[in-house]
């Protein structure tokens, strides 16, 4: 139970590194914008910032799916993908489950996904505010 939990904890750390890079470059990126940028030119941004950050969930749930194939759970790296991703973003289908040795895994996997996906929404508030109505903060 504890190399699981140091496994998903490991995980956990990663998924922050990742999500704090999409972060620091959505930052960047919304700062560079000057107030004087076409409305198509702001929804231009908006749309790459919402990539940014989806690719940076679908780096995390390969992490995640890297490591269930490297502990044995899922015998292909389409089924961890899938698991991982249904996880993360806490749909839970349940047509693939751990077994009971892996189980803490995907709940850890499920309540690291929550918490990113609310840092994803605060970015894309933050972009949308900056980009439309002026605001810094």
């Amino acid at each position: 139970m504890i190399n699981t939990i140091l496994t998903a904890f490991l995980l956990v750390l990663l998924s922050i590194a990742v999500h704090s890079s999409a972060t620091t470059l959505t930052y960047q990126m919304v700062f560079s914008e000057r107030p004087s940028r076409s409305k198509l030119h702001r929804l231009i941004y908006v749309d790459l910032i919402v990539m940014v950050i989806l690719a940076a969930t679908i780096i995390e749930g390969v992490l995640w799916a890297v490591s269930y194939l490297w502990i044995g759970a899922f015998e292909t790296f389409e089924q961890s993908l899938y698991f991982s991703l249904v996880t993360y973003t806490t749909l839970g289908y349940g047509d693939l489950v751990l077994q009971d040795d892996h189980r803490l895994m995907g709940a850890i996997e499920a309540a690291n996904g929550v918490i990113m996906l609310g840092w994803s929404t605060a970015i894309v508030v933050f972009a949308i505010q900056k980009l439309y109505f002026g605001s810094k903060n």
